[in-house]
């Protein structure tokens, strides 16, 4: 029995139809499990401790492992599969582990892109700016990436040719502020200037403190560009 050329055409159409359709599918689901990576930068004596990291509800808070280690602090790091712009989905759940009441508090991500002599910063926030968020010791406080930060910076990166994508990501707590107006700084201790309020000075400290528990880099030496 012959078969018809058409019968062949239509044949040969389905597989082909068939092969790109495979072939998008593996494609897509490559992307969804491209590895992602966090950086958590590590800080003596810090206030506030990392209770979770949350990407799309999924905590990976246990995968948390030493990067670097330093005298002064270091760098911790967590991978995961995640798509792109996997930042806006995470949620960071803090804990006031000090003793002290805090009336505020600073939190960023930092984009490294690489070859890049900028670092790009993305501002997290609470329900409320994280600046003005009051936490007493054992509160916790779940911080977000400020969409509207996120916009900025992914501008600011690709008018510079540079893909937020392909950066090294690492969170980072800023300054925090105490209900009994000292501050702290990357490990120091700070206390207001009372003829200058907007200078610090450190506090000598007898003895070098500890890292705390909290899953917490800056180079001094890069320029940063704000989001």
């Amino acid at each position: 029995m012959k078969i018809s050329r058409f019968v062949l055409f239509g044949t040969l159409i389905a597989v082909v139809g068939l092969l790109f359709y495979s072939m998008g599918v593996a494609s897509k689901s490559s992307a969804q499990n491209s590895e992602k990576s966090l950086d958590i930068e590590r800080n003596n004596n810090e206030p506030l401790e990392l209770m979770d990291v949350r990407i799309n509800e999924h905590s990976v808070k246990d995968r948390i492992k030493i990067k670097v280690r330093r005298a002064d602090g270091g760098l911790d790091n967590v991978t995961f599969q995640e798509t792109d712009e996997w930042p806006k989905r995470m949620r960071l759940r803090l804990r006031n582990i000090s003793d002290k009441t805090i009336v505020g508090f600073q939190g960023y991500l930092y984009l490294k892109p690489s070859g890049s002599p900028v670092l790009f910063s993305v501002t997290l926030k609470a329900s409320m700016p994280l600046e003005r968020t009051i936490l007493n010791p054992r509160e916790e406080v779940e911080a977000i990436v400020d969409e509207g930060s996120w916009d900025r910076t992914v501008i600011r990166m690709k008018e510079r040719g540079l893909d937020a994508n392909l950066a090294t990501v690492t969170f980072s707590v800023g300054i925090v502020g105490f209900s009994d107006g000292l501050q702290w700084n990357k490990g120091h201790i700070l206390r207001r200037d009372p003829n200058d309020p907007n200078r610090a000075s450190p506090i000598e400290e007898k003895e070098p403190p500890e890292i705390s528990r909290s899953h917490h880099v800056r180079d001094s030496k890069l320029n940063t560009a704000w989001g």
